[in-house]
């Protein structure tokens, strides 16, 4: 039997929330870090699957998520590489000029 993946990210991302504004100021940025390299491997993904890079997550969409190969799942990709990751970098940048 097989248990989703779905439980532990959303647990994991439950729990940077007061990591990131309980702890110090200067550590606040590794939780966006965190969320923007997430983003990077989206972006990879939605790349590899329009046939722009491959070998790099080909394993992981085949056998571990295998939705991220409908056209729903590519534009699930692309905008939480595009939109997020840019959101992301523009909040570090915010919070580092404070």
């Amino acid at each position: 039997m097989q248990l989703p993946a779905v439980p532990g990210a959303l647990a994991l991302a439950l729990l940077a929330f007061p990591v990131a504004f309980a702890a110090p100021r200067r550590s606040r940025p590794a939780v966006f870090v965190v969320f923007a390299f997430t983003s990077a491997v989206d972006l990879v993904i939605s790349l590899e699957e329009d046939g722009y890079v491959s070998g790099f997550v080909e394993l992981y969409v085949r056998e571990g998520e295998p939705y991220l190969r409908t056209a729903h799942g590519i534009m699930i990709c692309y905008w939480d590489g595009v939109v997020h990751h840019g959101l992301y970098l523009a909040m570090i940048a915010a919070m580092s000029r404070r």
